[in-house]
């Protein structure tokens, strides 16, 4: 089976040989404030390793030694209280360009669990390849993926029913897509059993070979799994205290008195020094540690020039060198991964325009849709049968004077309604897809503008279907003014507050999580319906209160709604009992404190919640993903 891998190598995995990249970081040190204390805590204390390509490079240590704040500093993830030095091939590193030349695939597999392994890869390179590009080429480069990474027969199959270990190799198969020289891998065989993680660590090995610089961390690997790696950091208590050949580790281990017992595995010995001996006397195993990859250095440089020099062809550089121009032995598929692509602005930071990220992203959410309507089936239903029940117990009312408080408190619930059942299914939109949110702005897939507008599209079709529903199934049977006039009004304002309710919904969503976004819903939303003009009248209010009820928005849907009923000259309601005090239309708006108002007013302010809501909305997203970086 080796043999057989090799040989597929050999053949087909020379066009994604990269530009070898080595990374070195010298003295980083990172602290953390502590809550109780003014002091900050020491995560990492003056670290300095190197790693190189063509290598697969372990950093192994015990739970909070700093293994994975060190992987995200160096993958650019976290740079506050951060200090030290990171160098690119002995260069400082430039982070515009290392964002191209990096890629960070996390410990949970995130991906889109409705998209099959196919169109995963297919959006991936819509959004991650320059559009010189062709179609065919994109799909020979997804051919030549799946083929790389064992994913030929999982292609037609949905990412929610692949394997832990299919899963694994397509989150990095999507980021392979720009072949970026440095990949780094927070704890890739988390969750798989050891079959499926020898699997993983096998394809990542293949990678290593041809050229990548591969980082990971792993968590107590087996004998067996920790064999496969070239190089090992070892890290204990925020220090590094051996980094080199995994060979090597336990002879530098016997020279500094620790010494490992026969048949013992490798990796928990040195996980049982690092976390049972005390910082100190560490320090000679950590000296000895330095000499010796002083002298790994020298003998892996050779590798690296051998490696440079056999890869004459490179399927997918870094953006920012797309310079490679073919050389004439070359086949068709060579030269597809050597297309010439040179940009034109070291600026520009995606790959794809605006417009294209738009399109992919809004036809990615709606296929998601597509694929499980059971949430959108609810909401449908949900209006509907709410809008018939509350036809049948409003029924006929709309146009009878001795029961306008019952119409009016139906036009209340409307909004209500309205509102709670298009904001709460919205509240589980963004954290049901957060995970894939940050890994790929972690990976500079897209805009945050475009993601935004496309999942503002990708839910308009509901927002118009679900409150068109409620609407017209409500209005018709409680017999209101048969106007279309009226109904377009009443129809307006259901629109506008859909939108305003999903707004909220996604921001409440995108700033907390799952549990405080459904608490912080009802309790914002609360006092805005005390203040809304119909639990209290506007001049019953407190005065030093009454600046709130200018910022309820459901006082101003609600009011457009008694407007839309009963103003414009609507004649006299009639009465069904001996006497009716509000069969004037105007007088009971006075009665509302409505009379003054305009409906024309009401929804430019309405508007003005929704464009003030969008920018709190593009605000949070835009944190969201300043901080998954």
């Amino acid at each position: 089976m080796n043999e057989e891998r090799e040989n597929f190598t050999a053949v087909n995995m020379r066009n994604f040989n990269p530009e070898p990249i080595n990374l070195r970081f010298n003295s980083i040190q990172y602290k953390v404030a502590c809550k109780r204390k003014k002091e900050q805590k020491v995560i990492l204390d003056n670290m300095s390793g190197s790693f190189y390509a063509g290598r697969l490079t372990a950093i192994l240590g015990p739970s909070g030694a700093g293994k994975t704040s060190l992987l995200n500093i160096l993958a650019g993830n976290k740079k506050k209280n951060v200090s030290g030095q990171i160098l690119i091939n002995e260069q400082e590193i430039n982070p515009n360009e290392f964002q191209w030349q990096s890629s960070y695939i996390g410990q949970e597999s995130a991906l889109l669990l409705s998209l099959t392994t196919e169109e995963t890869l297919a959006i991936a390179t819509e959004l991650k390849l320059p559009n010189s590009f062709t179609r065919n080429e994109k799909t020979e480069i997804i051919s030549q993926i799946a083929e790389l990474l064992g994913l030929q027969k999982a292609m037609s199959t949905r990412v929610g029913s692949l394997s832990g270990g299919e899963m694994k190799r397509l989150s990095i198969g999507v980021e392979l897509v720009t072949n970026p020289p440095i990949m780094f891998f927070d704890e890739p065989t988390s969750g798989l059993d050891s079959v499926s993680s020898c699997q993983v660590v096998s394809h990542l090995q293949t990678l290593a070979k041809n050229g990548h610089t591969i980082i990971c961390v792993i968590h107590q690997p087996s004998s067996k799994l920790f064999s496969m790696f070239d190089d090992v950091l070892v890290v204990a208590d925020g220090t590094i205290i051996y980094g080199g050949h995994i060979n090597e580790m336990v002879g530098v281990f016997e020279s500094a008195g620790y010494n490992c017992p026969p048949y013992y595995n490798r990796a928990d010995f040195a996980l049982e020094i690092a976390s049972t001996e005390p910082k100190g006397n560490l320090e000679s195993l950590r000296l000895k540690s330095i000499a010796k990859s002083q002298e790994l250095e020298s003998s892996i440089s050779n590798t690296i020039e051998e490696i440079a020099s056999d890869s004459s062809t490179k399927s997918l550089p870094t953006p920012s060198s797309y310079h490679i121009v073919p050389s004439d032995d070359q086949n068709d598929t060579d030269i597809l991964h050597n297309k010439a692509i040179q940009k034109s602005n070291l600026k520009k930071t995606y790959a794809a325009s605006y417009i294209k990220q738009f399109w992919v992203l809004l036809k990615r959410s709606l296929l998601c849709s597509f694929r499980d309507l059971q949430l959108a089936k609810m909401r449908v239903l949900a209006h509907l049968v709410v809008g018939i029940i509350l036809g049948f117990i409003y029924y006929d009312i709309g146009d009878d004077a001795s029961k306008i408080m019952s119409n009016a408190s139906l036009m209340f619930f409307l909004i209500m309604f309205i509102f709670f059942s298009n904001a709460m299914p919205t509240v589980l939109t963004f954290p049901l897809e957060a995970a894939v949110f940050e890994r790929e702005q972690q990976n500079n897939w897209y805009s945050v503008y475009a993601y935004f507008t496309s999942k503002l599209m990708a839910d308009f079709p509901l927002q118009v279907l679900c409150p068109t529903i409620f609407v017209v199934t409500t209005y018709y049977m409680t017999n209101q003014p048969r106007d279309d006039f009226r109904i377009s009004m009443v129809w307006g304002i259901c629109i506008i507050f859909t939108v305003i309710a999903q707004t909220i919904g996604l921001i409440m969503g995108v700033a907390f999580s799952v549990q405080m976004g459904i608490f912080s819903l009802p309790a914002m939303s609360i006092p805005m319906l005390i203040f809304s003009g119909f639990f209290l009248r506007f001049d019953e209010i407190p005065h030093y209160m009454k600046p709130f009820s200018c910022i309820s928005y459901f006082g101003y849907g609600f009011e457009g709604l008694l407007l839309s009923v009963y103003d414009y000259d609507r004649p006299p309601l009639n009465c069904s009992v001996e006497y009716c005090y509000f069969k004037s239309p105007k007088k009971f708006l006075k009665e509302m404190d409505a009379k003054e108002g305009n409906y024309w007013t009401d929804v430019g302010i309405l508007f003005g919640f929704i464009v003030l809501l969008q920018i709190i909305l593009l605000g949070v997203l835009k944190y969201r993903a300043w901080n998954s970086r």
